[in-house]
């Protein structure tokens, strides 16, 4: 990835940072910056963790999601900055098999054809649970050329 950076500090705005495990808008156990909450890791609605547990658990989530980028898209590394952003953001949130549910999306995406790819995020239940994150991304979506 072109901007590992930006990319942290986009998800950190659109996920926050909480040490207490919680149930996210559809109902999943969540912790730490968006980190769904797995049976290995013993945790439940309610217990905390501390921010070195929440930073651990950030890099494992991303290096996750960027994996699952460069299996999904082939040209992953070679997209420009804000496309690997955008792709990178929606893999961390909905994980590769929700992300791989958005046939449309992703052929528009690999058409190159970002307006048609923005349209698709639109016409999803995605875009309604995430509210302001997706309509920022549907925006830099519709702003690449």
């Amino acid at each position: 990835m072109k901007n590992i950076e930006r990319f942290k500090d986009d998800l950190k705005r659109h996920e926050g940072v909480v040490l207490r495990v919680y149930s996210d808008s559809v109902g999943l156990p969540t912790v730490g910056i968006g980190h769904l909450v797995r049976p290995e890791d013993n945790l439940q609605v309610g217990q905390t963790i501390t921010l070195a547990q929440c930073e651990a658990l950030f890099e494992k989530d991303i290096a996750s999601a960027l994996l699952g980028c460069e299996q999904m898209f082939a040209d992953f590394n070679d997209m420009g900055e804000e496309l690997q952003l955008i792709l990178a953001n929606m893999m961390f949130n909905l994980g590769p098999e929700r992300l791989a549910g958005f046939k449309k999306f992703l052929s528009a995406v690999k058409a190159h054809d970002y307006q048609r790819a923005a349209d698709e995020m639109v016409d999803s239940q995605w875009y309604g649970q995430v509210k302001e994150r997706s309509k920022e991304l549907v925006a830099r979506m519709r702003a690449l050329v």
